[in-house]
């Protein structure tokens, strides 16, 4: 029953399916990085009045026009923040699967010390009812003893200060086993057997490697350093798409189709058709690209 609960444990708890969610949501950003080099269709279209002055001797013009464009931008080349962009978020997904299995391994290890808790609690406190009903029953003795003249009052004394100690005892053991009650209820919504039955026992598990061996295991496979690890290279990554956008020029081919009547005091309808390749290069004259890339390298 308990690995059946350890097992559903791992698959509702709230923590793994944020977890899941986390990692779908970082293969859609993993789409979303790629689909950037697709093309980018833009429509436009406008309608108004235009009062148009010329020298003279053209003559002025007032005219209603409209005016409709489509736009085709294919994105050629942008040293590499595109690319960029996608390795860091192909990145985010491995971290976000490292985090599920950390997050595993966290609620089992939780599970475990919550089972071990409860069922420690529960037989320390069993031992201690017993002890004072022992105690109880010695005491009883005493004082039948004394009724009868043959027991000493130091005895009963005695008694009595291991009964309240008992009694003690028991008030404590019964109090950390309402917390283990209450942490186990809480991992895992109810508590699936009777306390007061007799048997309840801690799984055993038999190893099948050496203590060294699995502490050698643990450090190799370790989920925290491989973690660690990821986010350093997510990191370095970073640094390179700063530099990249804030040095790199953006190269694209632009297709642009407009359809136009009785525009810039031209009467009656044109069209034109424009294809072209574009650099398009931004700069801050006050280096804050600088800036922005050493931010990447101190986070």
């Amino acid at each position: 029953p308990f690995l059946d609960q350890v097992n559903q444990l791992l698959d509702t708890h709230e923590r793994i399916k944020a977890a899941k969610a986390a990692i779908q949501t970082k293969h859609e950003v993993v789409s979303s990085t790629r689909k950037e080099w697709f093309p980018i269709f833009a429509f436009s279209a406008s309608k108004g009045r235009e009062n148009k002055n010329n020298v003279s001797p053209t003559a002025d013009t007032r005219l209603n026009f409209h005016e409709i464009g489509l736009t085709m931008t294919q994105p050629v080349f942008d040293f590499g923040i595109r690319d960029t962009t996608t390795g860091i978020a192909k990145s985010e997904v491995t971290q976000s699967e490292l985090s599920l299995e950390l997050t595993k391994q966290a609620l089992l290890f939780e599970a475990i010390s919550a089972h071990v808790n409860l069922t420690s609690a529960t037989l320390i406190h069993r031992y201690s009812r017993q002890s004072v009903k022992n105690i109880k029953k010695q005491a009883n003795l005493e004082d039948t003893r004394i009724a009868k003249g043959a027991g000493l009052s130091t005895d009963v004394l005695q008694s009595k200060v291991q009964l309240a100690g008992a009694k003690a005892r028991s008030i404590r053991s019964n109090g950390a086993l309402k917390i283990a009650e209450n942490r186990y209820q809480a991992l895992f919504g109810k508590i699936p057997f009777n306390l007061d039955a007799e048997g309840i026992l801690i799984p055993s598990v038999e190893l099948e490697r050496t203590l060294e061996e699995l502490v050698e295991i643990t450090l190799d496979s370790n989920l925290q350093l491989a973690l660690l690890d990821k986010n350093r290279q997510i990191s370095k990554k970073n640094i390179s798409l700063q530099k990249s956008s804030a040095w790199g020029p953006d190269i694209s081919i632009i297709a642009e189709r407009k359809y136009k009547r009785n525009v810039a005091g031209t009467v009656g309808s044109t069209d034109e058709t424009i294809v072209k390749l574009q650099f398009t290069y931004g700069l801050n004259l006050g280096f804050s690209a600088l800036n922005t890339i050493n931010t990447a390298r101190l986070g």
